[in-house]
């Protein structure tokens, strides 16, 4: 009985399956039969016919359409198919063969079949077709042509639901972003570039400063020593050493290029004992030297921290020297240029 009742409740659930493929197989059969119809159009003249038929008779983008072209003729009457290359519209032509011709009592029929693949476009069409045909029962043989209307073909639709309004009907290009390898050259590349760049500006930079330099007086180049030694603010960074060293070399560098004495290289004593020897130092700037050199050597040896008073005169030292003897300097050759014109002229 168990048996019996098992093989019952299969033949049951295999009955109400088969119900339902049976009522919903008719619906997607009518629907896709429609779509798949062929789309057939014939035209004749006299007893020449010719029968163009699409199959399927819409257009599915994913699938060709074969296109058949069937000529009936008498037997005495020859046809020439035409050239179907400059007929399509939104298709390609992707080859054709010719089916053997065969007779039916007094007719003949030729058959073309050629395969279609659409393309996307805007409108699907085969335009009309002329076929010339040639009766050679007759003396002389008479000639006749018949068209074919246009085959007009709709395009089946991907979905049966609306198209919202986020779906363009062109498609526009899109940005493909590059691989990260292509893109770490890149930056690569760009930071060389830049690096390269950079080095190149300081270097023009420094050639500029460095020829404008050359051109300055030797007291204008002196007090931009000077100039750039305040900016750095070492005295307010309690670094005094570093600020007396500067400080003497921009003294000493203006002597050595204002008097060709070489100033930075020697030591204070040194110096010292050099300048007290030239009659162009008189014993009064010997000796203002003199307490600027050994008060700064007291800070760079000695490690004596000045105050700011002592800062400040330091600075005021060097700077009354270079000006007052650029002065002097200016002046005596001012008074031998106006000697040798007044010789000249005499």
């Amino acid at each position: 009985m168990k048996a019996i009742s098992r093989i019952f409740m299969l033949v049951s659930m295999a009955g109400v399956a088969a119900t339902i493929i049976g009522c919903r197989r008719p619906t997607e059969s009518a629907s896709d039969a429609s779509a798949a119809a062929p789309l057939e159009q014939t035209v004749s003249k006299g007893d020449v016919s010719v029968t163009l038929t699409a199959t399927p008779g819409r257009v599915f983008l994913e699938q060709d359409i074969l296109l058949s072209i069937r000529v009936t003729t008498p037997a005495s009457t020859s046809v020439a198919l035409p050239s179907i290359h400059d007929r399509l519209l939104g298709f390609m032509d992707a080859g054709h063969f010719d089916r053997e011709p065969h007779s039916s009592g007094a007719s003949i029929t030729q058959e073309r079949v050629i395969q279609l693949t659409p393309l996307i476009a805007d409108e699907y069409r085969i335009a009309p077709m002329a076929f010339i045909y040639t009766d050679k029962a007759t003396t002389p043989p008479t000639e006749g042509w018949l068209a074919t209307p246009p085959l007009v073909f709709q395009l089946q639709a991907v979905t049966d639901h609306a198209v919202g309004n986020d779906i363009k009907s062109t498609m526009s290009p899109i940005w493909v972003y590059p691989p990260l390898r292509t893109v770490s050259g890149y930056i690569g590349i760009l930071l060389i570039i830049l690096v390269i760049g950079f080095m190149g500006w300081k270097l023009i930079r420094r050639a500029h400063r460095r020829i404008r330099l050359m051109r300055m007086s030797p007291r204008e180049r002196a007090m931009e020593e000077l100039n750039e030694l305040l900016a750095q603010k070492l005295v307010e960074k309690k670094q005094f050493k570093d600020f007396y060293v500067e400080l003497t070399m921009v003294v000493r560098r203006y002597i050595e290029r204002q008097h060709h004495i070489r100033a930075p290289e020697q030591t204070t004593e040194e110096f010292l004992a050099a300048v007290s020897k030239d009659p162009r130092f008189d014993s009064e700037i010997v000796l203002r030297l003199r307490k600027f050199l050994e008060a700064a050597d007291l800070v760079k040896f000695a490690a004596y921290q000045p105050d700011s008073s002592n800062v400040s005169s330091s600075i005021e030292t060097a700077t009354d020297y270079i000006t007052s003897d650029a002065d002097r300097i200016e002046a005596s050759e001012g008074i031998a240029s106006i000697t040798e014109h007044k010789e000249q002229l005499l």
